[in-house]
């Protein structure tokens, strides 16, 4: 929220026409630079025992669990996320909720995590 903000500050400081189409720009700008910057810092895997996942690269969240310890695995895409083949995989776990956005073939990927937890839990 802050760096909208002090886009519209420079916007009301340019003033004239040419001041909101400046502060589109920037805030057009920013927002596609927290995406990529998202893609890009996001990691999730899995082995036959734990998952881990990591997104952001100022703030991070992290999540290293015992797959026995996951409860809940969702996918979430939007048209773009169907058209292009990536979506949000959402893990819900004892110690909270996590969101991997820009997973490539999310529905996938819950499948084998799902199939990796019913085996390592029979194993049990």
């Amino acid at each position: 929220i802050i760096p909208y903000i002090i886009l519209i500050a420079i916007g009301s400081y340019l003033g004239g026409k040419y001041g909101f189409v400046i502060t589109l720009i920037l805030s057009l700008f920013l927002g596609f630079a927290k995406k990529l910057i998202t893609m890009f810092t996001t990691e999730l895997y899995f082995t036959n025992r734990l998952i881990y996942g990591k997104v952001g690269f100022i703030n991070t969240k992290d999540l290293s669990s015992p797959l026995d310890k996951i409860d809940h695995v969702s996918v979430e895409n939007g048209l773009g996320g169907k058209i292009l083949g990536y979506g949000t995989v959402v893990v819900h776990s004892i110690s909270g909720k996590y969101n991997f956005q820009f997973i490539s073939q999310p529905a996938r990927f819950r499948d084998a995590l799902l199939d990796t937890i019913e085996r390592y839990k029979a194993s049990k």
